[in-house]
């Protein structure tokens, strides 16, 4: 586990050609957001550091590949492919306060004519209407849904790119909010593996509790009306985040939480205890 802060890096398309341009749209807007040297200054006076590079006419297939909830529409897909300008905002990430107030500027930044978002912590792509609205829920939900994503881990018989050592799916992006990604073990069964493996980030994210290497996770069997019970399922193993470089955007300096299936009606595997 690394000591170092990740940066959140979002890179926009913005129908500007120079910053100029941006900066005067904001201000027609009323926006509580300006663009200036030091960068974009958020309304409590912090600023965020901008970059911009001419349109580089591969942006809107990777946004539209990038596994969003929704998939931009066509509308925004050409607005994106007919955007001069893309433009990167770059801040620290490392707490949930952090990636909402990243979520807020990107939002910004679309209300004045942005088209679409690429997160590169994770590779997740949005239209402006799908970023907005995410950060717009009231629930405080939409945090997860714009920085974190999913993937499958090919089999490592077969040489999968990702090899936890067991076929896996993991999330990418929770270092954004200041948490370990999680790998859960496949089941054959995609819905099952995407709701495990989101149900324990969201737990992460809701419970402020830091699991420890070798806590165990526990479910509801049953119907509690009915005197459903808590059963085990998982032990939690901590890893380094190995399987991506430390200069790498998706790589998460605070680790992995690895979970290991466990089996109630076998002894030894409820016996099994941290170094164990």
């Amino acid at each position: 586990m690394s000591d170092a802060t990740p940066m959140i890096e979002l890179t926009l398309a913005v129908p500007f050609e120079h910053p100029d341009e941006l900066h005067a749209a904001l201000k027609r807007a009323g926006s509580e957001y300006r663009l200036g040297e030091r960068g974009l200054r958020m309304p409590d006076g912090r600023s965020i550091e901008v970059s911009v590079r001419p349109q580089d006419g591969e942006f809107a297939q990777v946004v539209c590949g990038g596994g969003g909830p929704h998939q931009p529409s066509d509308q925004e897909r050409r607005a994106m492919e007919e955007a001069p300008t893309l433009l990167t905002l770059m801040s620290r990430g490392g707490s949930q306060e952090a990636a909402m107030s990243m979520l807020e500027a990107g939002a910004a930044l679309m209300e004045v004519g942005a088209s679409g978002v690429l997160v590169r912590n994770s590779g997740m792509g949005h239209g402006a209407e799908d970023w907005l609205s995410l950060a717009g829920d009231p629930t405080g939900g939409g945090v997860h849904w714009a920085y974190v994503t999913s993937q499958r881990a090919s089999d490592p018989d077969r040489g999968g790119m990702f090899d936890f050592g067991f076929p896996a799916m993991f999330s990418i992006g929770m270092h954004c909010l200041g948490l370990r990604d999680v790998v859960v073990p496949t089941t054959g069964d995609d819905q099952v593996d995407w709701f495990q493996l989101n149900n324990y980030c969201g737990y992460l994210e809701r419970s402020g509790r830091t699991p420890v290497n070798g806590d165990v996770l526990t479910a509801l069997t049953g119907d509690p009306e009915e005197g459903g019970e808590m059963v085990p399922m998982f032990r939690v193993r901590t890893r380094d985040c190995e399987h991506l470089g430390p200069d790498h955007p998706m790589h998460n300096p605070y680790g992995l939480y690895v979970l290991e299936p466990l089996d109630p009606d076998d002894p030894e595997s409820m016996k099994y205890r941290p170094g164990g």
